[in-house]
């Protein structure tokens, strides 16, 4: 099925009165609109649109997408881009989901890593 396949459908089924088939219906079409939002965003990541990319994570998120990959995902490109504290939250958010989610600790402990380097530079600076 494709996503007008399943609009239609989801229409029918408001149309005869199954509500049940409906509200069905309704959250596989907001599954597949996330689902083609993270493919979007895992594309452009791969061609080097980190900006892109994070709009996409984030717009697959505001569709109540709550996958720990996706997290992970966005954590990976604000990461890329230098801002470590965000990413770290976005690594959090998924171990939120998934505490055991081996990616997402990898990575929380390197970024946590780079600040503690980062903070260890600082503090050098300050003292010279």
């Amino acid at each position: 099925l494709d996503l007008q396949q399943l609009i239609d459908a989801r229409g029918l089924a408001l149309l005869t009165g199954d509500d049940e088939a409906a509200r069905s219906l309704h959250g596989l079409v907001a599954r597949w609109r996330e689902f083609y939002r993270e493919r979007l965003a895992r594309a452009l990541y791969g061609v080097g649109n980190l900006a892109e990319a994070e709009v996409e994570y984030g717009r697959a998120l505001e569709m109540g997408g709550q996958s720990r990959e996706v997290h992970y995902n966005l954590g990976q490109v604000i990461r890329e881009q230098g801002r470590l504290d965000e990413a770290a939250a976005a690594f959090k958010r998924a171990l939120e989901l998934d505490p055991q989610y081996h990616p997402a600790l990898r990575a929380l402990k390197e970024v946590q890593t780079l600040l503690a380097e980062k903070e260890d530079e600082t503090q050098a600076e300050i003292r010279t």
